[in-house]
């Protein structure tokens, strides 16, 4: 984990360590936290497939399907 807030710290537009921390808070149970760190790389990268799965996913885990479903659609197209 210290490696990624390095990189961040470094380069707040890290997409690949910011998408890592998403994901590691996302297997430790910190769904909420997850979706502002893929929110992030969405602010970077707005067409992220795996950024968009990732928030819809955590979204979804989070009972906020209304949220969720454009995200979907946005990485599916």
């Amino acid at each position: 984990v210290s490696c990624f807030t390095q990189a961040i710290a470094l380069d707040g537009a890290d997409i690949a360590a910011l998408n890592e921390l998403g994901n590691i808070c996302w297997q430790e149970g910190r769904v909420a936290e997850a979706t502002a760190y893929y929110r992030r790389v969405l602010a970077v990268q707005p067409a992220s497939p795996g950024a968009l799965v990732n928030l819809g996913n955590a979204l979804t885990r989070l009972g906020r399907l209304d949220e969720a479903v454009p995200i979907f659609e946005r990485a599916a197209s």
